[in-house]
């Protein structure tokens, strides 16, 4: 006579089995969509390479255009009114 299969007895519960199997199955179907493309990180460029210049800073070709809407003041302020006089 064969033993009883371990999995059928009635003192085990088959829901952990049941939930680790799930879980494995859940990993794996993620694992394919992040390699797949499915699921890109970033949208467009991304694709070069960018080296530091001289002094370790990012060359300023590959930093994203900021617009100003007054280049004159800032917060209300000239540049008169927020440099500060040493000496006084």
């Amino acid at each position: 006579m064969s033993s009883p299969d371990p999995a059928l007895t009635p003192g085990r519960d088959p829901l952990p089995r049941l939930f680790s199997g799930a879980s494995l199955l859940i990993a794996l179907i993620a694992l394919v969509f992040s390699m797949g493309g499915l699921a890109p990180a970033k949208k467009g460029g991304g694709k070069t390479v960018v080296y530091l210049n001289a002094k370790g800073k990012i060359p300023a070709k590959f930093l994203p255009p900021v617009t100003a809407t007054n280049a004159k003041k800032l917060g209300g302020k000239t540049s008169g009114q927020l440099s500060v006089k040493f000496g006084d």
